[in-house]
């Protein structure tokens, strides 16, 4: 039993299009909500808490980079699949996201010796809980993406951002829980996640412990290899701020840098993760995914060389008109 696209019979470009805009429509929202709540919660916790949520965030982003061996990736990836390969896929997940939650949570005294900070290994040991809550809906999540569902992912991760960074994260905050009110906010948010992307996408979870089919590892390795080369670019900067000068600069520096970088990188990975289940229909059509790749560069330099090099004029004001002193 093979899983095409839906039988809908309109063209891959309408589908296309349509995913693009209802991911937009959810990361311009998204971008917002953040926004919002992040100066909210920056305001009643002050940079600190900020600053050890970082710290626990490297090790917490460099596990989730393999934290499925690029196995979802195959699977939106290949033009064909079935229902064994989706259980293989849903199996290997799972048994990654357990055994990243033991090594992270084990790892949270190198973290304090690293940043000499005692108080981040129950941060990171609690954090660690995010492998094992997201993989029950990666493999959910892969088969939307493959569908071009992206209007259901999309409304299932802003409203799941809302419920646990909005209801449940900011009050906590303002009862005085501190950085544990991020904590809470992040596994919520991930729990709730992973249950809908579940109800959205359902498939067999009956466990597989045989791979039904050639070339996930080899693809999955490569996607591994190049997230991690970009997991290096970007967290070089945190851990030597984090190790040189504490979680309160880090926490600074992270607030300055994610209003900066943090919508880019929404509009970029929103255009990423359609681009990336068209690439996979049309594989074969190397002269049209040059234009499309060439084209979609362009139109993200164009959207925000000018918006970051206006930003650059006035970052005092930007800054003390959003985060205050």
């Amino acid at each position: 039993m093979t899983d095409p696209l839906p039988h809908d019979r309109r063209n891959l470009s309408d589908r296309s299009l349509s995913a693009l805009k209802w991911n937009y429509v959810g990361v311009v929202a998204k971008i917002l909500a953040q926004l919002a709540i992040g100066v909210l919660l920056a305001r009643l916790l002050g940079p600190e808490p900020f600053g050890l949520v970082a710290m626990a965030w490297i090790v917490i982003g460099l596990g989730n980079l393999v934290a499925d061996f690029g196995l979802g990736a195959a699977l939106v990836q290949r033009k064909e699949i079935t229902d064994l390969e989706i259980r293989y896929v849903f199996t290997a997940q799972v048994i990654f996201g357990l055994i990243l939650t033991g090594i992270v949570a084990v790892s949270s005294g190198l973290m304090a010796y690293l940043f000499k900070r005692a108080d981040i290994v129950p941060v990171v040991q609690a954090l660690s809980l995010f492998f094992v809550i997201q993989s029950f809906g990666q493999t959910a999540t892969s088969l939307l993406k493959r569908n071009l569902n992206f209007k259901a992912i999309s409304l299932a991760q802003l409203l799941t951002y809302l419920f646990a960074y909005f209801l449940l994260g900011v009050p906590l905050a303002y009862a005085g829980l501190g950085v544990w009110s991020l904590v809470v906010a992040q596994l919520t948010q991930s729990l709730l996640y992973t249950l809908a992307a579940y109800f959205l996408a359902r498939h067999a979870a009956k466990p597989l412990f045989s791979c039904p089919a050639e070339g996930y590892f080899s693809f999955g390795f490569k996607s591994v290899a190049n997230n991690l080369a970009n997991w290096s670019i970007n967290n070089v900067d945190n851990a030597f701020i984090g190790r040189f000068f504490g979680a309160t600069e880090l926490g600074l520096y992270n607030r300055a840098f994610m209003l900066l970088i943090g919508p880019a990188n929404h509009v970029i990975a929103t255009l990423q993760g359609v681009l990336f289940a068209t690439y996979s229909r049309i594989q074969d059509k190397l002269v049209l995914l040059r234009q499309i790749y060439l084209a979609s560069m362009g139109g993200v330099a164009l959207i925000f060389m000018p918006v970051l090099a206006g930003i650059a004029v006035i970052p005092g004001t930007l800054i003390e008109g959003l985060y205050g002193e």
